[in-house]
């Protein structure tokens, strides 16, 4: 059975491809829920069809459905849940609702400072 990543990200990038496209090589299945791209963005969608295994949900910035991200979610069953910071009220709320049935990975690209913010986020 392959390992099923669900992924909770704000847009594509180069690096999130390359980190997908390399999951799927090694037989990992998954889900990635992220907002629309911008029109002028550099970032290459990640192409419909391209590959069998990730199923794709694009969200207009602002409009995630929490009710049907949830349940995507859900079904999909993740071994392993991404989710990039602590920015987004709709992800953290899928993180609460899937404590206890996955490993969940909070992921940031800002240095731990020990500062007030940074603990408090982690309580």
């Amino acid at each position: 059975m392959p390992t099923r990543l669900a992924i909770l990200w704000p847009q594509g990038s180069g690096y999130l491809n390359a980190a997908i496209n390399t999951a799927c090589d090694h037989g990992a299945a998954v889900l990635l829920s992220c907002f629309t791209p911008h029109p002028a963005s550099p970032y290459q969608a990640l192409a419909r069809g391209r590959r069998e295994s990730v199923r794709l949900l694009e969200w207009t910035r602002g409009q995630i459905d929490d009710a049907s991200l949830l349940d995507e979610v859900s079904r999909f069953a993740p071994d392993v849940m991404i989710v990039s910071g602590w920015n987004f009220r709709s992800y953290l709320k899928i993180c609460t609702a899937m404590r206890g049935r996955t490993v969940r990975v909070l992921a940031m690209d800002n240095p731990w400072e020990a500062r007030l913010k940074q603990i408090g986020g982690c309580l």
